[in-house]
């Protein structure tokens, strides 16, 4: 019982969810990659099998064949253990030191340049990292890493190769099933709203404490690190900006439509027509700047996400090389 793909684009559209890409599998529909208009977040939305459908490039639509890509990956020793330690979890003030007790459990170097290290094993290994502030939640995560999609479902993870795509991008998304998006959608956004404010909050934290560990290893270290909380800090205030911005559209849109209808009804014949072009024209052009700003959204949520995952895997890896490299010069000290 696949589902109506229009009905589906309708109801999306309704709630302000704007779809970006499609993901199919054996030629039918089976991930959309979507971006909330009103709060700057993306949205992974998963569709069962039986509900799958077919999409056509009817309206620009940017539709992509993808291949699962699950495998037993190397160098991931330290997510062998059933006992995975508890990060601060959202709700929660952070905990930085149970989140580096993952640290721990790496048996095996990290390459930072990742040319001996293949994507997969990569994002792999930071979804473990990252959804560990969501496991009593009910929401699940996505990362995409260029072709690269890795799916959390419930701790269990998926990974897809998407064929021919060729964006240097990396994105934290909300995971959702198509059905549960549809029976929960009127309070979705909200919800994504608040927890994804914490989330940020919760990695940053993180990513400059592993930073902070090793401050002393590098000349002028400490400046870097305030340039990223600075950076950091300034990307938050932009997605603020986008939020009341694309708000303040939106409610300007909708005083449009509320006036025309308030005022058509008054109007007859010649008088009639003319107001209707009129006010089709301030719609369309409203319009118009409301798709452009959703746009301007997407690109700045694109860049911040890429860099604050960025941050978090650097800041990881490099800490854990790091107390290797002190490690060992300890034990040699011991036989001197």
């Amino acid at each position: 019982m696949s589902i109506d793909f229009k009905k589906l684009k309708k109801l999306l559209e309704t709630h302000y969810i704007t779809p970006v890409e499609y993901f199919c599998l054996d030629k039918e529909c089976a991930v959309i990659k979507c971006f909330f208009n009103k709060n700057g977040e993306f949205l992974i939305i998963y569709v069962p099998s039986k509900f799958r459908f077919t999409v056509k490039a009817e309206n620009g639509e940017k539709i992509y064949d993808m291949d699962d890509a699950d495998e037993q990956t190397e160098n991931d020793d330290y997510t062998k253990t059933s006992s995975v330690p508890d990060m601060s979890l959202i709700e929660k003030d952070p905990d930085n030191n149970s989140y580096k007790e993952l640290s721990k459990k790496y048996e095996k170097n990290i390459s930072l340049e990742g040319n001996d290290e293949p994507v997969s094993r990569k994002i792999k290994r930071q979804i473990d990292r990252v959804r560990i502030p969501f496991s009593r939640l009910s929401y699940d995560i996505a990362l995409q890493n260029g072709k690269w999609l890795c799916m959390s479902f419930g701790g269990d993870n998926s990974l897809f190769t998407i064929r021919s795509y060729d964006k240097k991008i990396r994105s934290f998304l909300f995971l959702v099933v198509l059905t549960d998006l549809i029976e929960n959608i009127e309070k979705l956004s909200d919800q994504v709203s608040i927890i994804s404010d914490q989330f940020y909050g919760i990695i940053h934290k993180v990513a400059v404490s592993n930073l902070d560990t090793i401050k002393n290893d590098i000349d002028n270290y400490q400046n870097m690190v305030q340039s990223v909380i600075k950076k950091h800090n300034e990307y938050l205030h932009s997605l603020q900006e986008y939020r009341k911005i694309y708000e303040t559209t939106t409610e300007k849109e909708n005083g449009i439509i509320k006036s025309f209808r308030e005022k058509i009804n008054k109007e007859q014949g010649l008088a009639r027509s003319t107001m209707e072009q009129s006010f089709q024209k301030q719609y369309d052009a409203m319009f118009k700047t409301r798709l452009e700003i959703v746009g301007k959204g997407i690109e700045l949520s694109d860049r911040f996400q890429r860099n604050l995952l960025i941050l978090e895997e650097v800041s990881f890896d490099n800490v854990v090389m790091l107390t290797r490299v002190r490690k060992n010069f300890d034990l040699f000290k011991e036989i001197l």
